[in-house]
């Protein structure tokens, strides 16, 4: 009889038989929900996992439930950001690194969470950079400054722009009927932060200067330095207010070449510049290498106004405005004869290359070279004032042999020497009155003056030469010979003069002494102006 099989009574058989049911249950179900989301970690996901992971050790813990005191705002993060980092700077030594992001695996997704948190709440302690690296990053951003600077400062960034001349078709304005009033005047205007001994009044100065621009029609200024100031800008707009539209600059500084400042050249001009053309002196020694010293060269047109009875006709002029090579003691020596210094040498050279621009201009049209020509003219001591003017002495009547009583303003080497090199151009100021002083110490021109007594010099010039033949010096006495030490020049009987000087005066522009305690000077420069009228006689 076979043995009957027993059955388990007790309770656990019919849970497992229950779980059995609910398992083919959930395999029916999953079988009918096909279209349906999968479990990731299923079939192929499971097949491919290494044997010692399980889908439970890639599941990430819940995150944490949201607490509003764990999110601070915006403004509070950044804030606490800076002062980490701050204090990153100032501290030593080593802080914990941080576990990047690119560490962050799938083997570990909570590093994830952490970097990720650490980004967007960037109030954890960052990576500080080195010494060596700081000190790198210092020294970037000075280069980077500097070289702004460069770019900034080693060309003018602002240059005023003199209004262009009429077109061709339009004829040029009539000659003054009253003659051409020109000025050479050393302003005194340096650029900044050259200052004297005495306190400079350089605005104040050019204040009072504006007063005096109507009285003239051309004025050939050295010593107006547009550099890193605008005082030379402001000049400029004073005489377009007194009705002299006209200027041309000379050569500006250049960084790269070594000029840290420009010539200081300017002319201002009430009649249209029909072109200018600048040049630069190679040639320097001393503080003015860092200058950009040269001259300036314009050309002026004029007509008769048909009044003659050859009909309409026009003449050209050149007008060139230079600051030649200062001198320096020591090495130079304070005189006139002294032609084998660094400054006589330097100021020679200078000449040469001026010389050789005046011979490419046409030989019918007449130059003037005016301007601080830093040439001492008499041997010794010049004369000093009063200042005379023609009214005081006829032109073309002066004697070098026979200045004053002890012959101390006979003219120098260096003055024969230049002479010599232009050809023998007009010295107006000298064929009138002789070498007359037109420097003194700026010590002697404040108020109170901080000098007294000290030897001026003859610097400032007037020349005028290029037509030379048909050029006289006293409209009445067209057939004079002129004599000096550099030579005769004779005129032929025949000639009829054309340009005519018919005035010339040393203007201090001094003020009078109630001014002078009020505005510190007694003088507006160190330099006295030299100026005179010109006539031009059309044939």
């Amino acid at each position: 009889m076979a043995a009957e099989q027993a059955v388990d009574p007790s309770p656990n058989n019919d849970r497992n038989d229950h779980n059995d049911s609910n398992d083919n249950n959930d395999n029916d179900n999953n079988d009918n929900n096909v279209g349906e989301t999968s479990d990731p970690f299923q079939d192929d996901t499971l097949a491919a996992l290494p044997a010692d992971h399980s889908a439970s050790s890639l599941m990430a813990p819940p995150p944490p439930p949201y607490n509003a005191n764990n999110n601070p705002s915006l403004s509070t993060r950044l804030s606490t950001w800076w002062g980490s980092t701050m204090r990153n700077w100032r501290e030593s030594g080593s802080s914990d690194e941080r576990q990047p992001l690119l560490a962050a695996t799938a083997s570990s997704p909570s590093a994830i969470n952490t970097t990720v948190n650490d980004i967007e709440n960037p109030l954890g302690a960052t990576r500080r950079p080195s010494i060596a690296r700081r000190i790198g990053y210092v020294f970037l951003a000075i280069l980077a400054i500097l070289f702004l600077l460069l770019v900034l400062f080693a060309q003018p960034f602002h240059t005023p722009v003199s209004p262009p001349p009429p077109s061709s078709d339009v004829p040029p304005p009539p000659f003054p009927p009253n003659g051409l009033r020109i000025l050479s005047y050393n302003f005194f205007l340096r650029p900044p932060p050259v200052h004297s001994p005495y306190q400079d009044f350089k605005s104040t100065r050019l204040d009072l200067f504006a007063s005096h621009l109507h009285n003239y029609d051309l004025l050939c200024l050295t010593e107006v330095f547009g550099d890193y100031n605008s005082r030379r800008n402001t000049l400029i707009d004073h005489a377009r207010a007194a009705g002299l539209r006209y200027f041309a600059i000379g050569p500006e500084r250049s960084w790269l070449r070594g000029k840290f400042v420009g010539s200081g050249v300017l002319i201002l001009s009430r009649y249209p510049i029909q072109s200018v053309y600048t040049e630069e002196y190679p040639d320097a020694y001393g503080v003015d290498r860092v200058a950009a010293k040269g001259f300036v060269s314009v050309k002026l047109s004029f007509s008769n106004n048909n009044t003659s009875e050859r009909g309409h006709q026009t003449m050209s002029m050149r007008v060139i405005t230079t600051h030649l090579q200062a001198s320096y003691i020591p090495p130079d020596l304070d005189s006139g004869d002294d032609i084998s210094g660094p400054g006589a040498v330097t100021r020679h050279a200078q000449l040469l290359q001026l010389e050789a621009y005046l011979q490419t201009l046409p030989a019918t049209d007449p130059w003037i070279v005016a301007g601080d020509l830093n040439v001492p003219g008499s041997r010794g001591a010049p004369l000093r004032g009063p200042h005379p003017s023609l009214n005081h002495h006829p032109l073309g009547n002066h004697n070098d042999n026979n200045d004053n009583n002890d012959g101390e303003s006979e003219s120098g080497k260096e003055y024969l020497r230049m002479m010599q090199v232009l050809h023998h151009p007009r010295d107006i100021l000298h064929d009138c009155c002789g070498h007359q002083e037109t420097w003194r110490e700026w010590g002697e021109c404040v108020d109170p003056p901080g000098l007294e007594g000290h030897k001026g010099k003859r610097l400032d010039y007037i020349l005028i030469g290029g037509s030379s033949k048909s050029l006289t010096l006293h409209s009445e006495s067209p057939k004079l010979n002129f004599e000096s030490q550099s030579g005769l020049i004779s005129m032929k009987k025949n000639d009829t003069p054309k340009l005519t000087v018919k005035n010339v005066t040393v203007t201090p522009f001094t003020l009078a002494p109630d001014h002078a305690r009020r505005s510190g000077v007694r003088q507006l420069s160190d330099h006295s102006g030299v100026e005179a009228v010109l006539e031009y006689r059309f044939t």
